[in-house]
């Protein structure tokens, strides 16, 4: 072996411990570890929600009812409605977040609750491409706070199933730090939303003044790879007795799909049929609602959700 060889197959060899370190010296500073390791950041309330469930021992004892799903969810669902029926909700959805990494998430949330319910939000237009979003597993990698085994886990499938290298190593990155390097979160506030707590972000956008334009191509399909993912949650909901219901979420917009045959044996709560789902005013684009509309969503979804944990699993 000529000494080109041996000098490439030491430089390679050399590399992960050399970037491990050069991770470690960044973090100790928040200018290196934002151009090296990452921005961290306050939209999708990650942190915060992360945080608050970390270290309230009492709310994850006490939550019935657990929602999962993207943007919709976490601007459009105030748990805090629950409330007015008995209930303690919390929010585990954050931007972008396919089924594939609500699926990666949960068996990690319910292992550290009491849950009688699981509220899947499934926005149409996210049944398009990947099943697992690099967009919510970098942000859960990059902004979680969460450092139990359960957790480690999680974060660690939520990265690998996105596919991609770099959330990889933030993942590992995260577990890291949650154990030894203990960098503390900075980023700015979030210029455009309110953390209201149970996961919850309520939205300060300027509401719409009329109904925006509609795509033409409105068509979906839930296809074989998603309905994968489903019967996965599904098996994760019944090993620990607690029921599946999806949501699909209120739209200016709405998309036209058939409800595939995965869905068959599960209740749907459909947001188009909440009154306010075609009022432009209680949105801040065609999906997503402003601060009041999703106060008025959440109270009229709180009532279904309420007659579900009243209806228990079926048999």
């Amino acid at each position: 072996m000529n000494a080109f060889v041996k000098s490439s197959i030491l430089f390679l060899l050399s590399l992960p411990p050399s970037w491990f370190l050069l991770v470690i010296l960044a973090s100790q500073t928040d200018l290196g570890f934002t151009h090296i390791i990452g921005a961290e950041t306050h939209w999708g309330g990650v942190h915060d929600r992360t945080l608050e469930w970390a270290s309230d021992s009492a709310l994850r004892s006490s939550c019935n009812v657990l929602f999962f799903g993207s943007s919709t969810c976490y601007e459009g669902i105030d748990p805090r409605a629950l409330e007015a029926y008995g209930l303690r909700g919390f929010n585990f959805c954050s931007a972008g977040q396919g089924i594939g990494n609500s699926a990666a998430l949960l068996p990690a949330v319910l292992s550290e609750s009491e849950a009688d319910l699981v509220v899947l939000d499934l926005y149409p237009n996210l049944w398009q491409g990947p099943t697992t979003s690099i967009e919510s597993a970098r942000d859960w990698a990059l902004n979680g706070q969460l450092s139990e085994r359960a957790w480690s886990s999680a974060l660690l499938t939520n990265a690998w199933t996105s596919s991609d290298p770099y959330n990889i190593l933030l993942s590992l990155w995260n577990v890291t730090n949650r154990l030894l390097l203990k960098h503390k979160h900075n980023a700015a506030p979030d210029s455009n939303g309110i953390y209201k707590g149970m996961g919850f972000v309520a939205r300060t956008f300027p509401p719409l003044k009329t109904q925006p334009e509609c795509p033409k191509d409105s068509v979906r399909v839930f296809s074989e790879p998603f309905c994968s993912k489903l019967e996965a949650i599904k098996e994760e909901c019944e090993k620990k007795n607690v029921k599946l219901v999806l949501v699909i979420p209120p739209q200016l917009c709405p998309e036209i799909f058939e409800k595939p045959a995965c869905w068959s044996e599960l209740s749907v709560i459909d947001g188009l049929e909440w009154p306010g789902h075609d009022k432009p005013e209680l949105y801040y684009d065609d999906h997503h609602l402003v601060a009041a509309g999703a106060e008025r969503y959440s109270a009229w979804l709180a009532s279904a959700v309420s007659l579900e944990v009243q209806a228990g699993s079926p048999q």
